[in-house]
């Protein structure tokens, strides 16, 4: 049986609208070592050297930022703006029960700021109460009718929710009061395109966002992603761009191999999916796809290794299972092959590939039964 009989019964390819709506929806929703001990200093009787003092390693980043404004608050209680700017911090940090004393004590000291109106939207959101968040960003609109922030948020909101007409008002209203705001510009093509169908108009918006922002990360992948889908060959670039800025990211360089895959070029791809695992070792879909790769080049004991590497990342794969079982039965091992195609029947019953080939399989077995071998 040839590959390309393998491939029709099949299609291993990971779809580029998948990938595309997943992509949407994932946008919108030290190890400490103890100090050597100081030989030079123990007594012969084994007694432990005199304690020293080891000064704490400073802080950096977000968390002296943290430091900086709790020391600020502890003389200065009543500060609004380090309430709110140390809310804000925390929640970066995903430390939501500090962030929300925070929040509480800014509301206290002024409950129509719109700042903390915006911050306790973005807490209710995380803590995934919805419905609480809206009511907070249409109240810090209604303080601040000129807010950008709680606009976006809510747009981002309705978009989630499919409430495209709704997040399309709030989005147009950004950008008539700030025409160079990136995310506006991005927010709006995921709205044009999943509520008009107009992938055009949305790669035009997408690219806007490009413009304004050429390190906007997820507008360069939303690009990419959707080109690709198209087997556009500018696709790549958007990939490439995202990995100057960002060299460790495994599934880019899983959409980067689907790209190659797509373009027929094999090499490319390998490539590509190689590196996918190197960062991501738990990526069962880079596996699967060389596995299917290694199909196509009739290197079927290579093939059955990536499968195994994917069935090992996720039992439940019925594809790989059937991809390893192909293998196996190209390969003569008509008992493995079986086993294999049962596994893929046991997770996904309709899969008609798998009775196909557990009906080849039988039939070759039978043969050789009837044989004496």
């Amino acid at each position: 049986m040839e590959a390309r009989s393998f491939r029709a019964g099949f299609l291993f390819l990971t779809p580029m609208k998948k990938i595309l709506a997943v992509f949407t929806l994932l946008l919108l929703i030290t190890s400490c070592q103890e100090p050597e001990s100081a030989n030079s200093n123990e007594k012969e009787t084994g007694a432990p050297p005199p304690a020293q003092d080891i000064p704490p390693t400073p802080r950096t980043g977000d968390l002296a930022k943290i430091d900086s404004l709790s020391r600020l608050l502890r003389d200065d209680p009543d500060n609004l703006e380090a309430y709110l700017m140390r809310a804000e911090l925390l929640l970066k940090r995903k430390e939501a029960r500090s962030a929300a004393n925070d929040i509480y004590n800014a509301m206290q000291l002024d409950s129509n700021s719109a700042r903390a109106r915006s911050l306790k939207g973005q807490l209710h959101f995380v803590q995934n109460r919805t419905r609480l968040s809206k009511r907070e960003w249409e109240r810090c609109i209604e303080l601040d009718p000129e807010n950008i922030e709680c606009r976006l948020r809510l747009a981002e909101l309705y978009i989630i929710v499919m409430d495209f007409k709704a997040a399309l008002k709030l989005l147009d209203k950004v950008i008539s009061l700030d025409d160079d705001n990136a995310q506006a510009y991005f927010l709006k093509g995921i709205v044009v395109r999943d509520m008009r169908q107009d992938t055009s108009l949305a790669l035009q918006y997408f690219q806007r966002a490009v413009d304004l922002k050429q390190d906007y990360v997820k507008a360069l992948d939303m690009m990419g992603v959707m080109l690709s889908a198209q087997n556009d060959t500018l696709a790549k670039f958007y990939f490439q761009r995202i990995l100057e800025l960002e060299p460790n990211r495994g599934d880019i360089y899983f959409k980067l191999g689907v790209y190659h895959m797509n373009q027929d070029n094999i090499n490319r791809a390998i490539e590509s999916f190689t590196r996918a695992v190197q960062l991501s070792p738990r990526d069962a879909e880079s596996y699967f796809n060389l596995g299917f790769i290694h199909i196509q080049l009739k290197e079927y004991e290579q093939a059955s290794k990536y499968f195994t590497s994917a069935i090992q990342v996720r039992e439940k794969n019925y594809k790989a299972y059937y991809g390893r079982g192909y293998c196996y039965e190209m390969g003569g091992q008509y008992k493995k092959a079986k086993a294999d195609y049962l596994q893929a029947i046991e997770s996904n019953p309709i899969y008609k590939p798998a009775g196909e080939g557990l009906q080849r399989v039988n039939e070759a077995l039978a043969e050789l039964e009837a044989a004496g071998q």
